[in-house]
This record gives C-alpha cells, structure tokens and sequence, in this order.
C-alpha cells in the first residue's frame, strides 16, 4: 500500500514517516508541500493521504478537493494541529496532531484501506 504525507513541518513529517514506517508492508512517500504533493499524487497514485491544512503554497483544503476530484476513491486524512476546521467534509477522517497521535493513525489507515 502507498502512503502519501503532505506536512510542511520537517519534525513533524518525520515522524509521521517513522511512525507509519513501523507498517513493513506501507510504501510511504513524503512532500513538504501542495505542488510537490500534486506531483506524487498523478505519479505514484497512493493509496491513501494524510494532509496537513496550512501548507506553505496552498490551503490544504483546497488542495485536498484537487486530489478528490483527480481521485475521488482515494481516501484523505486530515492531520493537522487545528481543531475541527468548517471546511473538511470531504475529508475521510480527521485527526488532531499530538504526540501520541501515530496509533491513531495507523488505525484509520487500516481501517479506511482495508478493502484494498
């Protein structure tokens, strides 16, 4: 399974990536922000996506409608650091950023992939 993280916070995205790098099976990609995240996106078509909302080129909501409208079927997870933003319906799942967050995440992955 490919696992794209969009984080512009280089602490942050790594340790996402260690985290769900525990997962042998997870083939996970990283960009630090919406332009090099549409990039992989078309290119390596992943599974699913964990999305920051403040990226530094684009809101993240806007660019999370580009990649539903692009794939529609792929799953999105917002993980941010912000409380419950107003406009993250079309998001699959929402998750507040923490230190303790990554076991959370991984179940949502799991969860919202295991269809495929």
């Amino acid at each position: 399974m490919k696992i794209l993280i969009v984080e512009d916070d280089d602490g942050n995205r790594l340790l996402t990536y260690l985290e769900l790098s525990e997962e042998k099976s997870w083939d996970i990609m990283t960009a630090s922000n919406g332009q090099e995240a549409m990039t992989l996106f078309k290119k390596e078509q992943p599974d699913i996506v964990t999305l920051d909302i403040e990226l530094p080129d684009i809101n993240g909501i806007t660019l999370m409608r580009e990649m539903k409208k692009n794939r529609p079927e792929v799953p999105i997870i917002i993980l941010t650091g912000y409380d419950r933003h107003p406009d993250v319906s079309a998001a699959d799942a929402y998750i507040l950023k923490s230190l303790s967050c990554g076991e959370e995440l991984i179940k949502s992955i799991k969860k919202l992939t295991s269809g495929s």
